[in-house]
């Protein structure tokens, strides 16, 4: 698998002693480079891996893995399947910029290699399909919900896990779900976080069905209820989030969650605010 994206050629390896991470526990080995498909068993997988940028140890779930396809591009592999050895990088878009920044993976794979200099927004592209496509098959396992109203009854409910309101949508929408939220705040129930980060057209790619016209091509409001067979869902779009570093909306000031960084791919142009749906 390569990269079609203009890329550019890592500078030779950094030849500098790497010091071990004084974070890790007795034992912890400080290897930038796994051991490949063959070395599959559940340890593996539940092992800690060492950060290429930070040198931070963490669970693989923390970070992303990245091989180098059979020209040398440096090639992020998500789901930490793809053939050869692999170093892994903290799963956040600042982690992975310094990473090409710094010219780290050449001396992560121990080799000269090709890094995209756009490898953090297409990282960011991946995560996002992966996402959206989890919530499309929520939606329709029932699991994922669209409409301000059906939105509402499911937080009041104390049934929401998350809760994704369109950043290009009216405020008026907005002000309830937050109504709701303190409901369930005040009868101490679990209240779902709120990202305001994603615009209508994101939300919408979430749909069944692709220009449904019931959906318009716009979401204004979408939440994922607490069950446990919305955790891949839940899983994926929490990955998105971190990646991107937003932050949850503080429904006690209606402060908005942070907008995703400028220089990814998946961000969509603004939009007219919509009418709630």
């Amino acid at each position: 698998m390569s990269a079609s994206h203009p890329s550019h050629t890592a500078s030779t390896p950094d030849t500098d002693a790497v010091v071990p991470d004084q974070s890790g526990t007795a034992g912890d080995e400080l290897r930038f480079l796994d051991a490949g498909p063959g070395d599959s068993s559940k340890k593996r997988r539940k092992s800690q891996r060492t950060c290429l940028v930070t040198r931070a140890i963490k669970s693989p779930d923390q970070m992303v893995r990245f091989v180098l396809s059979p020209d040398g591009t440096v090639t992020p592999d998500v789901k930490a399947v793809l053939p050869g050895r692999g170093v892994w990088v903290t799963a956040t878009r600042t982690a992975v910029d310094e990473a090409v920044s710094r010219k780290l993976f050449s001396r992560g794979f121990k080799t000269q290699c090709v890094t995209p200099s756009d490898l953090g927004a297409t990282l960011d592209d991946i995560l996002a399909r992966f996402a959206f496509g989890a919530l499309s098959m929520a939606r329709a396992s029932g699991d994922a919900i669209s409409g301000l109203a059906k939105v509402d009854a499911l937080i009041r409910s104390n049934e929401a896990a998350l809760v994704l309101d369109a950043s290009d949508a009216s405020d008026d929408g907005f002000r309830k779900i937050c109504q709701a939220v303190r409901f369930v705040e005040a009868m101490e129930g679990e209240p779902p976080r709120i990202f305001r980060s994603f615009t209508g057209i994101e939300l919408a790619s979430s749909a069944i069905r692709k220009n449904d016209p019931d959906e318009g091509g716009f979401v204004t409001h979408l939440a994922l209820r607490r069950s446990g067979s919305s955790r891949s869902a839940l899983q994926r779009i929490n990955r998105l989030i971190a990646y991107r570093d937003l932050l949850p909306v503080d429904v006690n000031h209606k402060k908005r969650s942070n907008t995703p960084k400028t220089g990814t791919r998946s961000g969509s142009p603004a939009r007219p605010a919509k009418k709630d749906r």
